[in-house]
């Protein structure tokens, strides 16, 4: 069988020929079902004509004339195929017994030419093909569905500060949004295919440093049941201080989360809800009180509860800073002040 399925999105076939398409191509089949009545038109057909006959057929003609056999109470030979190279032996296997007709679908009818035997092809009528037409429209509709609401979610990640990659077990690309495609590691797929190697059996989230292209990379992995495995990386630019710059330093993330505990925590109750409700946003957060009431361990519990919980903890000195500096990191894009590019 040859096919082309280019500029078509779904295709009605019926009986064997559907069954075939089914498993040879990727594209939707809708099947256009023998109905009982189908069925029973071509049965009364081969009888009236006086000859022993056969139906033969895929499960989808079979299973129906099955059930005629049985409420009817008719003697039917019904023989079934899973393959239609199984066809040209079934034939001769049935002439060789006497039978001159065959009934079927369109592959049977062809295999029975073929063998040199009467046949009578099972046809659809106008109610099935209806059926059929109203199934495509079902279809249509429901892809249009789950169109928009990919479409939604495409969007929504597109929004997002931070470069995302979805790959499957396949270490195929299922998405890349739009902030992926800014960092410039269109051409660095190795590095996270590699990390999917990485995952410990009993673990689902990973967590590294990457250096690519003469920049860092903060990356976090997650595994998604769905139910394949997919992987779902989030990646951060590691920020870069002026080398001159005494007023920036940038934290180890294992050493800024070790820092994100309360040790007053009763001290901090009161503001609980407040530090909370910051961790839900994504604009910037002020901080004010008075020296040594760990307005330092409430800002790493902000970032690592955040949105940004995957990216570099930047801490500032601000009273120390020069004019030179803050010049300095103004004009480098890859500075502490455009963390979120």
């Amino acid at each position: 069988m040859q096919y082309s399925s280019r500029q078509h999105d779904v295709l009605i076939s019926r009986g064997g020929t559907a069954a075939l398409l089914k498993k040879r191509l990727s594209l939707p089949v809708i099947e256009m079902k023998v109905s009982s009545s189908d069925m029973l038109r071509a049965i009364k057909l081969a009888s009236q004509t006086g000859y022993s006959f056969a139906v033969v057929g895929f499960a989808n003609i079979t299973d129906t004339c099955h059930t005629l056999s049985e409420i009817l109470q008719l003697d039917l030979e019904i023989h079934e195929y899973q393959q239609a190279e199984e066809l040209p032996a079934l034939m001769e296997g049935l002439k060789a017994r006497g039978i001159h007709l065959v009934v079927g679908d369109v592959a049977t009818v062809e295999a029975a030419e073929a063998a040199g035997m009467q046949n009578i092809l099972i046809t659809s009528s106008a109610a099935s093909i209806e059926r059929a037409f109203r199934e495509v429209e079902d279809f249509f509709d429901n892809l249009s569905n789950v169109v928009s609401r990919e479409q939604v979610f495409h969007a929504a990640l597109d929004c997002a500060d931070c470069g995302i990659l979805i790959l499957n077990q396949e270490e195929k690309v299922l998405f890349s949004n739009d902030a992926f495609a800014r960092l410039d590691l269109t051409d660095a797929l190795d590095h996270f295919r590699a990390l999917m190697k990485k995952l410990p059996p009993d673990s689902n989230q990973l967590q590294r440093q990457r250096r690519i292209g003469g920049s860092i990379f903060n990356i976090r992995m997650t595994r998604l049941a769905n139910p394949e495995s997919i992987f779902v990386f989030y990646i951060h630019k590691q920020l870069k201080a002026t080398a001159s710059c005494s007023s920036i330093e940038l934290e180890d993330l294992d050493a800024a989360r070790a820092n994100v505990m309360f040790p007053s925590s009763e001290y901090i109750k009161p503001v609980l809800p407040a530090i909370r409700q910051a961790c839900e946003t994504n604009l910037p957060v002020l901080i004010n009180g008075q020296a040594g009431t760990e307005k330092n361990a409430v800002a790493r519990y902000i970032h690592f509860n955040g949105a940004q919980k995957a990216g570099p903890f930047a801490v500032i000195q601000s009273n120390t800073l020069t004019q030179k500096e803050w010049n300095a990191m103004v004009d480098d894009e890859n500075s502490v002040l455009y963390a979120a590019c």
